[in-house]
């Protein structure tokens, strides 16, 4: 965990212990990389608002030379912010003053995307009820197949390998459009259409979540 903040570090170290975990911690980028070069980490947790350098800055430069996966924990609650965070491939991004049980189940998730990255290498993606075939080009839930459009199933396919992962509106449009930019109406469009498709309850989804003026998250459903 890189956090100036002593009193967040000492409410979640013995939180962090009790569930299994052991917590290395840094006031700065300089002692944090001394740690990582010292312990095998398995996931971080980083605070933006640093001493010695803005943890964006950090986030970009980290993720070039290591995979592990990152939550943003910040006080910056501008959605700015959280897309840029996201779009430099963090894993998730909470704002501060956050929940402990909000924060333990973001760690579960984000460790099992990245015990998952197998999957893109597989032919069929499962979540729940949910079952994707790549090289078929089939949906089904609930063993009832689903048609989709070829956007539609492109938009499913990235969300299924990046299972409870907030993916950015830019994210999306250039894993199915290839565009570095487009009008939000067409993703929108689209994934309504996947909703409407997909989900019992559209107004209500149980798979597809909206993070408002951010993105969407494909929620992990177990069964």
């Amino acid at each position: 965990m890189i956090e100036d903040d002593n009193s967040i570090v000492n409410f979640l170290e013995p939180l962090l212990k009790n569930e299994g975990y052991e917590l290395f911690h840094a006031e700065t980028i300089e002692q944090s990389e001394i740690i990582m070069r010292t312990y095998p980490i398995d996931l971080l947790l980083l605070d933006l608002g640093l001493p010695d350098k803005d943890g964006l800055v950090f986030l970009s430069d980290f993720k070039e030379s290591q995979q592990i996966p990152i939550i943003v924990i910040s006080a910056r609650s501008d959605e700015s912010t959280k897309v840029t965070a996201l779009d430099l491939n963090a894993d998730d991004y909470l704002t501060k003053p956050f929940g402990s049980n909000e924060l333990l189940a973001r760690i579960r998730t984000a460790k099992k995307h990245y015990q998952k990255r197998e999957t893109e290498n597989l032919k069929i993606l499962v979540n729940g009820p949910l079952v994707l075939n790549i090289e078929k080009h089939e949906v089904f839930i609930n063993e009832k197949i689903i048609h989709l459009t070829k956007n539609e199933f492109l938009l499913l396919e990235v969300m299924m390998k990046n299972i409870g992962k907030v993916l950015t509106h830019d994210h999306l449009a250039k894993s199915v459009w290839g565009l570095g930019s487009m009008n939000s109406l067409t993703l929108r469009v689209n994934m309504s259409n996947l909703r409407k498709k997909i989900e019992q309850n559209p107004i209500d989804p149980q798979f597809i979540h909206t993070e408002i003026g951010v993105g969407y998250r494909l929620l992990e459903i177990l069964i």
